[in-house]
């Protein structure tokens, strides 16, 4: 989806990636370092960015540019991936 975002001319978006405490082995976070073509930041027991985020796997969060939360996307156990680029796709757009 961000070659998506990026091809349709989007601009000043940044991602990253948090990957949750279950991923701690080198192994696993090397694999999602190695799919991802943006930052990937790792959670650990102590800094508990998921929580803080009352976020869990597969979340989405787009933000503004002063830092306020524009959408929350909690994915359920079957991801739509339509309904979920729509809705980032709006989300984007009222992030303006």
């Amino acid at each position: 989806m961000w070659q998506k975002i990026v091809a349709d001319g989007v601009k000043d978006v940044q991602f990253v990636a948090i990957n949750g405490i279950s991923g701690l082995s080198p192994s696993y976070q090397k694999n999602i370092i190695n799919k991802c073509s943006f930052p990937v930041l790792q959670d650990t027991k102590s800094a508990k960015i998921w929580p803080q985020l009352n976020g869990k796997k597969h979340d989405a969060f787009v933000y503004d540019k002063t830092g306020k939360l524009i959408l929350h996307w909690k994915a359920p156990w079957s991801i739509n991936f339509s309904k979920f680029q729509s809705d980032i796709f709006n989300a984007l757009d009222a992030a303006k």
